[in-house]
């Protein structure tokens, strides 16, 4: 045991010890955030994950998009690295996480790691909603896209009519999200989550009965997303 051994410290360099506080600290847990909410990525996962999402989405110079229920913006901001000359909102209800200081950490953080100047870049923007409306622009949008937020809403019939309003009239919306396929009640994998995923043939009901017309969707990593266009009679 190390308590039995004779030990004599000696004097050590300060970049030595520099190093053992770094590796004793990674190891007594994970390192932390530099933001309060929502995980980080590296610039390679950014691209293998969320470039797929953008090429699916259509995403090109000169568009305006919207992420709902985006948090503190990380994975938006992930996508902004990816992206230029793009109108970015960043929308989400829960305060604590969407606010300018946070955001402003999020787009430091991932403008130090891209090499990018991301408000120079992109031209991001917050956006605090309420439970029934997202109170982003009216139709100043060329994509919506909410990834895990669907099953979230509280008045979803809102929520959808809300987002049908925010599009122009050519804009899309994409929605990300895990749908009950089972006729019993199914939950999130995540612990957290404590309110049941919405039966897919609901969602799609839901979605038409609010003027969206499905176009097609696609699985990414798990979790399939849905294309909507504006029904136009």
């Amino acid at each position: 045991m190390l308590s039995a051994l004779v030990y004599k410290p000696h004097p050590m360099k300060p970049t030595t010890c520099l190093l053992i506080c770094l590796f004793l600290f990674a190891c007594a847990g994970p390192t932390l955030s530099p933001y309060a909410c929502g995980p980080t990525m590296n610039q390679k996962g950014i691209k293998q994950v969320f470039q797929p999402i953008i090429n699916y989405m259509e995403l090109k110079s000169g568009d305006t998009f919207a992420d709902v229920g985006a948090s503190s913006g990380g994975y938006t901001v992930m996508m902004a690295t990816l992206l230029e000359n793009t109108t970015i909102y960043v929308q989400d209800i829960d305060t604590a996480c969407v606010n300018e200081r946070e955001l402003n950490k999020v787009i430091d953080y991932y403008s130090l790691q891209s090499h990018k100047p991301l408000r120079k870049v992109n031209s991001i923007h917050l956006t605090v909603g309420e439970p029934d409306k997202t109170n982003l622009p009216e139709g100043a949008f060329d994509a919506i896209y909410t990834n895990g937020t669907f099953h979230l809403f509280h008045f979803p019939d809102k929520m959808v009519l809300d987002l049908y309003s925010r599009l122009k009239p050519e804009g899309a919306l994409y929605v990300r999200d895990n749908f009950s396929t089972k006729k019993q009640i199914q939950f999130c994998v995540d612990k957290k989550c404590t309110k049941p995923l919405v039966p897919v043939d609901t969602f799609l009901s839901i979605m038409a009965r609010n003027k969206f017309r499905l176009e097609k969707s696609k699985v990414f990593s798990g979790y399939p997303i849905y294309k909507f266009s504006k029904f136009r009679i």
